[in-house]
């Protein structure tokens, strides 16, 4: 497949209507432009001071870039050149421990999401060149799990259905995701993991807790979190604190809003 090499997607040095001029030289005004490239243009100023960001371009279903840069490096956008047909652009910040394995981004065994920043959107390219900037909305939710409980050196596993996303949808993929939650605060019991985003509040969410090989408690919180009122599909996903007695084997969901923060708080 033919893919059209990029003409600024090196941090740009001149004026970006100097840039799309010159490169446009190879196409004559006289002759049919319909074989000329689309300039897309990707604005990444929010992405500016947050780490490097990835950005994946796709047409025709298949991928046709992949690039990893440094937001500040392109004060007026990264530029690719693309067939003139729609695109679907990924951008993704804050890849730590995943892996890009061809079209999808996996989480690995063992550990919990990334605190995954993410913007998808599909474009017409049908023009001489397209604008469009990354707004990054925030994919993982921070589960917070305190137990009330006198016990130490605790395991806390977490077992559910989705590993990862689809780079050319941004949408969840179902696979095995399987980690143990961090001690955030040894006097209190306080752990925590990072949860990928669902596809929707049937997906299970299976905790265990466990001292040595002997299980406190075990059980699916997918359903309690729903019933708290959380919204897998929300653009910036809230955070949850979970307060466990299993001893009484009751626990509380409290929903921590990401943009206004307001919370909802149900005992189960």
């Amino acid at each position: 497949m033919k893919f059209f090499k990029s003409f600024c997607s090196a941090p740009a040095k001149t004026g970006l209507l100097i840039a799309i001029v010159t490169a446009s030289a190879s196409c004559s005004l006289k002759e049919d432009r319909d074989g000329c490239p689309c300039h897309l243009i990707i604005g990444l100023e929010q992405a500016v001071g947050n780490g490097n960001a990835g950005i994946f371009i796709f047409q025709d279903g298949d991928k046709t870039l992949t690039d990893n840069v440094e937001p500040s490096e392109y004060p007026e956008g990264y530029c690719s050149d693309v067939r003139r047909a729609p695109a679907t652009i990924t951008v993704i910040q804050g890849l730590s421990e995943g892996i890009v394995n061809g079209e999808e981004f996996i989480i690995r065994d063992g550990n919990d999401a990334d605190q995954m920043f993410l913007h998808n959107e599909t474009l017409q390219c049908g023009s001489e060149t397209v604008r469009t900037s990354a707004d990054l909305h925030k994919n993982w939710s921070t589960l917070e799990i305190c137990l009330i409980t006198e016990e130490d050196s605790l395991d806390i596993d977490i077992n559910g259905g989705i590993c990862g996303i689809d780079l050319r949808t941004g949408k969840p993929i179902k696979g095995a995701f399987r980690c143990k939650a961090r001690l955030l605060d040894s006097n209190f019991a306080v752990y925590s993991v990072n949860l990928p985003r669902q596809n929707n509040s049937e997906d299970e969410i299976y905790i265990s807790v466990k001292k040595e090989s002997r299980e406190l408690y075990a059980g699916d919180i997918s359903k309690a979190i729903a019933d708290a009122g959380f919204d897998w599909s929300k653009p910036d996903l809230d955070d949850i604190r979970l307060r466990l007695d299993y001893v009484s084997a009751t626990f509380s969901i409290e929903i921590a809003g990401w943009d206004n923060g307001t919370d909802s708080d149900r005992v189960i």
